[in-house]
């Protein structure tokens, strides 16, 4: 079995290379072109909705009825400094993350789904209060996460630019210019 996913990168640079990451496995991810992304959104109303943000997608991703739940990546190389010199290694970028649920993927991969993917992995972002209620919860993801998931989405992908320094790392990467 197998299954095809979309990306809303229309915050990136449409020309760079990205790879989709699931499974200890590594995916090209293509841009689309108009005739592909008709084919992809045809009798889906979610991406028909998006069909405006879709940008890119990956096809035949393996996947079972008895895969775990896991993390999904969309990376980019990056020229970093390395030993032998400025711009002599290659960091594969963190874009975009979400979590991958057997029987429930969505076909569609966007800041929703990374505001997901980060309360699911720091679950104390969910919970500000001692209520069993959940209304907390879903207030920050009401009012705060889904208004705000692209600028969130912009910040994280800034992250690696910054190297480890923004978590205290003395031996910061530092992004070599392109040009």
């Amino acid at each position: 079995m197998s299954i095809s996913y979309q990306f809303d990168l229309s915050h990136l640079d449409p020309d760079r290379t990205y790879t989709f990451h699931k499974r200890g496995r590594t995916y090209p991810i293509q841009r689309h072109t108009p005739a592909s992304l008709a084919a992809a959104v045809s009798g889906n109303r979610r991406l028909g909705a998006a069909r405006d943000r879709i940008t890119h997608y990956v096809a035949d991703v393996a996947t079972s009825p008895s895969d775990g739940v896991v993390i999904q990546a969309v990376r980019t190389p990056v020229a970093v400094d390395g030993p032998k010199g400025p711009g002599t290694q290659t960091y594969n970028q963190l874009v975009t993350f979400a979590i991958s649920v057997p029987g429930a993927d969505s076909p569609l991969n966007d800041a929703e789904d990374l505001a997901c993917a980060l309360l699911f992995l720091h679950n104390n972002l969910a919970n500000l209060s001692d209520q069993q209620d959940f209304t907390v919860p879903r207030y920050v993801l009401d009012t705060c996460i889904r208004p705000n998931a692209g600028t969130l989405a912009q910040q994280l992908i800034e992250l690696p630019i910054q190297g480890d320094s923004w978590i205290g790392d003395p031996y910061a990467v530092r992004q070599v210019s392109s040009t």
